[in-house]
């Protein structure tokens, strides 16, 4: 079962509150630490980047999985098409 908490952040000198579920908060934790920076900080950094009409959670949310993609494409340098990685998968499933 997912649990969901809400924290209070300060984002531009404003408390607010955010409600993301446990392991989104420890990946953005994480992530703050890999960076160098302060939780605040990085979900200020994604506001500003974000589109008006994104919601500050779902853009928080979508930041930690683009985050993490990009960071599995750094350390898996192997690029694969829809198809073939259909096709490859089909042939290793066939041996």
């Amino acid at each position: 079962m997912t649990i969901f908490t809400s924290r209070v952040i300060v984002l531009f000198n404003k408390k607010t509150s955010i409600r993301l579920s446990l392991i989104e908060w420890d990946i953005l934790d994480n992530i703050c630490r890999r960076e160098n920076l302060k939780r605040n900080k990085l979900i200020e950094k994604i506001m500003q980047s974000k589109k008006p009409e994104v919601g500050m959670t779902q853009a928080v949310r979508l930041f930690v999985l683009v985050y993490l993609y990009r960071q599995n494409l750094q350390s898996n340098p192997i690029f694969f098409t829809r198809n073939q990685v259909l096709t490859a998968t089909l042939m290793e499933i066939s041996q």
